[in-house]
């Protein structure tokens, strides 16, 4: 089982259980040497000294019916009210003998006093062999060594001294803890090569994982059972460019974008929670250009036995290529649906106009033939006779019109339409253009007017003055046509520092709003039936946006909404603006 201590090390401060065992058994032997030792009035350091230095009789035979020594704990060492000093020596004896920790007593000559029977076996030597024996002579390789400098403090500073450390003579790894005595020391030790195998193993198990996970391209991390981050791979330092201690516990939250700081710690404390396998797309800032990148965040739980969560494992794989591709995908097939859209919106324009063409090159060729044929079968009285004549020249010039629409159109979509621009001063071209429909606006009755304010007057633009009056007769044309009897039609002139705007005005039938963005575009109407109605193609404001934006201008459209009238802008730049 792996298991990781208050520092982050998975191996440090690990036992088995034997060990534990083991460790319990001595303390409650050394309790009970502390009691003796205060029945006595003297120190436990002086009750072994006094015992190892053969001060109480020893007992000559084995211990226990069985010939083994058996534990003594705390309670049973209490029950023996020792009454001389062999039934004191006795006990003491059966203590050290119980105890699974080996056991020896040195001298103030470094010799050998007492040894039990774990010692033995460890030691691979017989009391008989060691008693009254010096340690280093006995066991020269020991010298120089942790054990002669540790033995050597324990009895110059008289503290307790413990460690570790493998002694290569008898190839054992050994736990001393040495006591120091009046005139000695008292040294417990306890193989630990069981212990240092599965640290080893421990240790060769986390090399693995750590090399595992910092030869993968993710990045890897693992949590104790409450979440806390406690673990981190290459990776992520690398592309976090933080160390452990700014990212460990929940530092890492702060490098998450902030619109998916609220779903990630949602989910995460959710899986936390209920074991669930953790799932997420989630953005984190990456140190080398501070930009967001997608990853796909995944953890699982490693589980005990009894199914409880020991840690979680986590992985965080970067997804950003494959997420932005799919976005784009989105939007190419989005645009690709709009751009069919507007294909079958542009066809089916196309087909009303050209229905409406032919009607509108009908309707002004039908009183010409018909008035035609009239004249000529010659029984038409003067009067007729010039209505006829006035009749066919106003269908003439509508159809002039028409034409000249459709050319001006072909112009424009094959790139050769042009202009010719001149210094010019906008008032003229507005009272020609005015005097061009003021026999439409009297025959539905509406009434005209123009306005110039003092600063527009007196400037000029570069324009084609011909083409200018176009753009001002198309939309005055478009204003009476779609203005009712008695309504009002009007021309403002303004400017400012840099412009000069021409507007015109109308209370006619408006617009709709959600036909306002369309009203330039070709082959696009408001309303074909309106349009069949007062006549024309709808063509003009196409040519209108077309010769302003030749002329460096703009022109565009407002309407509070149908039946609220509208209002046309054309902005041209002014000269020395």
């Amino acid at each position: 089982m792996r298991r990781r201590g208050p520092d982050g090390h998975f191996v440090r401060n690990y036992a088995q259980p034997k060990q534990s065992r083991t460790l319990r058994l001595t303390e409650t032997a050394w309790a009970a040497l502390v009691e003796l030792a205060r029945q006595r009035g003297i120190s436990t350091s002086d009750l072994i000294e006094q015992w190892a230095r053969g001060q109480f009789a020893f007992p000559s035979g084995p211990i226990g019916d069985d010939g083994e020594a058996r534990p003594v704990g705390v309670g049973a060492a209490l029950a023996v009210r020792p009454c001389d000093e062999q039934a004191e020596g006795e006990q003491v004896s059966k203590i050290l003998e119980s105890i699974t920790d080996a056991f020896f007593a040195l001298d103030e000559h470094w010799c050998f006093t007492y040894l039990n029977r774990q010692a033995e076996r460890l030691l691979s030597r017989s009391r008989e062999e060691l008693i009254g024996k010096n340690i280093w002579v006995e066991f020269p390789e020991a010298l120089g060594t942790t054990f002669d400098r540790e033995y050597h403090r324990a009895v110059e500073r008289q503290v307790r001294v413990g460690f570790e450390e493998f002694y290569a003579p008898l190839d054992i790894w050994l736990a001393v803890r040495a006591y120091p005595t009046a005139k000695g020391l008292a040294v417990y030790f306890l193989d630990i090569a069981e212990r240092k195998r599965a640290e080893q193993a421990l240790l060769a198990s986390e090399q693995n994982f750590r090399f595992l996970a910092d030869t993968i391209p993710q990045m890897v991390w693992t949590t104790r059972p409450d979440g806390y981050h406690d673990f981190f791979n290459r990776r992520w330092f690398e592309y976090t460019g933080m160390n452990l201690e700014q990212t460990q516990g929940w530092g890492w939250s702060h490098l998450l974008h902030p619109h998916d700081l609220d779903k990630c710690l949602h989910l995460w404390k959710y899986s936390l929670a209920t074991g669930e396998p953790y799932d997420i797309e989630y953005r984190f800032r990456r140190a080398s250009d501070g930009v967001y990148r997608w990853q796909l965040g995944r953890a699982l739980p490693l589980r005990d036995p009894q199914g409880n969560i020991l840690r979680w494992f986590g992985t965080c794989t970067d997804i950003d290529d494959q997420k932005r591709a799919e976005q784009e995908r989105t939007h190419l097939l989005e645009r690709e649906r709009q751009a069919r859209a507007e294909a079958e919106a542009a066809n089916r324009a196309k087909d009303e106009f050209l229905a409406m063409l032919s009607h509108e090159l009908r309707t002004p060729l039908n009183p010409i033939i018909g008035w035609t044929q009239m004249l000529r079968r010659g029984n038409l009285t003067p009067e007729m006779q010039a209505k006829a004549l006035e009749t066919i020249e106003r269908n003439g010039k509508l159809q002039n019109q028409l034409i000249e629409d459709l050319l001006d159109i072909s112009r424009i979509i094959r790139g050769k339409f042009s202009i010719a621009p001149i210094p010019i001063e906008l008032p003229p071209v507005l009272h020609s253009a005015i005097e061009a429909v003021r026999n439409l606006a009297e025959q539905k009755e509406v009434l005209l007017d123009c306005r110039c304010e003092p600063s527009a007057l007196n400037r000029q633009v570069s324009a084609d003055p011909t083409r200018l009056q176009q753009v001002i007769w198309n939309l005055l044309t478009n204003a009476i046509k779609f203005t009712p009897k008695g309504g009002r039609v009007e021309v403002d002139l303004a400017g400012d520092s840099a412009n000069l705007y021409v507007a015109v005005r109308d209370n006619g039938m408006g617009i709709a709003p959600e036909f306002l963005p369309y009203m330039f575009e070709r082959f696009r109407q408001a309303d074909s039936r309106s349009t069949r109605k007062e006549g024309g193609l709808g063509l003009g404001l196409f040519i209108v946006r077309h010769i302003v934006e030749l002329h460096g201008g703009m022109v565009q459209a407002e309407s509070e909404g149908e039946g609220k009238g509208a209002v046309f802008t054309v902005e041209l730049p002014a000269l020395g603006g």
